[in-house]
């Protein structure tokens, strides 16, 4: 059986990348957020819920979130760690900001003596670039609400989220890309616009809004099928997104993305019978990247399987750094930059 060439502790380096690809699966993959075969019961409006609670983790943590896909039975996120905001954080904003999600412990610290207090906010500051802590905040809440309204009690998840370190921007990039197009893949949508619970169709609603003079807003307001539209979550922008004041930006082009996007999903797509529709757009060319396995990563799972990502140059400085003559990943990386140098 392969074991991970990893441990714990070197799979979240930030002096290594400060960005990560994550998934939580449903306890034995059932569709606690879809349709249940066995009960037939509908549980598509918890897919509003992980929005929800995502979108207070964006505000609270200084984590920022480049792409997101919300399924049936597991959600992706790529994030990014902004270890220097949350060293720039205040102690107020820090309580403040922890308080969101532990109330009674923010308040707690208030009440101790101020040196005692020193070391609890630093305990918190440090939480809140925490990528376990995220994702704790997110998986637990979703876990307590679907037990509470199944009137039962055990596990919602299979176990504790798995996390993919990206090495360098083509990994970040691609994991984006794979993330997004996850309902076409599935067929459940047959276009960007219509992949729901996405960034993708969040990044496309935002765009409409800002042509037609005025951004669309989440909230009560029903959408065209009559479904509310969770409030939107905070993305990293792409180029191109016009977000002022934003801290992080990812130098990807925003019509480049959706260009490669839409060409990938003609190939994934029945219809096309997953045939090349076209040249390879600007962004895999750019990334150097080799169309033909970069579409079988994204018809398949074997992507997400991998504990780390990126060219073979960043792999082969990861494994230097490690000590170690291979890391898994390398043969996947050199198939799919074997157009690198």
């Amino acid at each position: 059986r392969w074991m991970p060439s990893f441990t714990r502790t070197e799979q979240v380096n930030l002096s290594v990348t400060p960005y990560y690809h994550c998934i939580s699966r449903c306890v034995r993959r059932s569709f606690l957020c879809g349709t249940d075969a066995y009960s037939g019961k509908n549980y598509d409006h918890r897919k509003g819920w992980f929005v929800e609670r995502l979108r207070l983790a964006a505000e609270g943590f200084c984590i920022d979130v480049c792409a997101f896909a919300i399924m049936s039975n597991h959600f992706h996120v790529v994030l990014r760690i902004d270890a220097e905001r949350g060293a720039g954080l205040s102690d107020n904003a820090v309580l403040l900001r922890y308080g969101k999600f532990f109330p009674l412990a923010a308040k707690a610290v208030r009440e101790l003596p101020a040196s005692v207090a020193a070391d609890r906010i630093g305990v918190f500051r440090e939480r809140l670039t925490d990528l376990g802590w995220f994702m704790r905040v997110i998986n637990e809440h979703v876990s307590r609400r679907a037990n509470k309204e199944d009137e039962c009690t055990g596990r919602f998840w299979e176990g504790r989220f798995k996390s993919q370190a990206l090495l360098d921007d083509a990994a970040v990039y691609t994991c984006m890309s794979y993330v997004d197009l996850n309902p076409v893949r599935a067929g459940l949508a047959d276009s960007l616009e219509g992949a729901e619970f996405t960034s993708i169709q969040q990044r496309l609603r935002e765009a409409a809004g800002r042509k037609s003079g005025g951004r669309r807003r989440g909230g009560k307001k029903p959408a065209p099928g009559g479904k509310p539209v969770p409030k939107p979550v905070p993305l990293a922008p792409l180029r191109g997104e016009g977000r002022g004041g934003a801290r992080t930006s990812l130098e990807l082009r925003f019509e480049d993305y959706v260009a490669q996007l839409e060409w990938t999903g003609r190939a994934l797509g029945r219809k096309s019978g997953g045939t090349l529709r076209g040249a390879p757009p600007a962004m895999l060319n750019a990334m150097k990247v080799d169309a033909d396995a970069w579409l079988r990563a994204m018809r398949g799972a074997g992507l997400a399987r991998l504990t780390l990502f990126g060219a073979p140059a960043s792999i082969a400085a990861e494994a230097e750094r490690r000590g170690r003559r291979w890391l898994h990943g390398k043969g996947a990386a050199r198939s799919m930059f074997r157009r690198a140098g």
